[in-house]
This record gives C-alpha cells, sequence and structure tokens, in this order.
C-alpha cells in the first residue's frame, strides 16, 4: 500500500476497480462454499483477499492528503 503519497483521481479508479473485483471473487467463494466444501487453498485465498479489502477501504475512506 502506498501510504503517505496523496492519490490522485486515477489511482482511486484503480483503487475501486480493485476492491470490486475482489468483492466478486469473494462472492464466488461464499457461494461455492454454500454447495460444496472449500479447498484450504481456497480458504487462504480468501482470507487474503479479506484483508486486501480492508486495506483497499481504509485507502478509499480514510486517504492520506498531502501536508
Amino acid at each position: 500500500m502506498r501510504k503517505g503519497l496523496r492519490m490522485l483521481p486515477t489511482d482511486r479508479k484503480q483503487l475501486r476497480g480493485e476492491l470490486v473485483r475482489l468483492i466478486e471473487q469473494q462472492i464466488e467463494t461464499l457461494a461455492k462454499q454454500a454447495c460444496e466444501e472449500l479447498a484450504e487453498e481456497e480458504l487462504r485465498d480468501y482470507e487474503e483477499r479479506k484483508k486486501r479489502i480492508e486495506e483497499l477501504h481504509n485507502a478509499l475512506h480514510h486517504p492520506v492528503r498531502a501536508a
């Protein structure tokens, strides 16, 4: 994550795009889990995406402002 840097509008668009893609993957994983058990790798990927989603959310909603 680029902490301490001012985000430009294009950075925000890229972050939002990544956030949407990750949330869609999370939804797909949850839908799959409703029908079958997930493999360890799928669970690990889910948890990693969850952490990244939180980072992106924080970056978008609490951006670091230039001094």
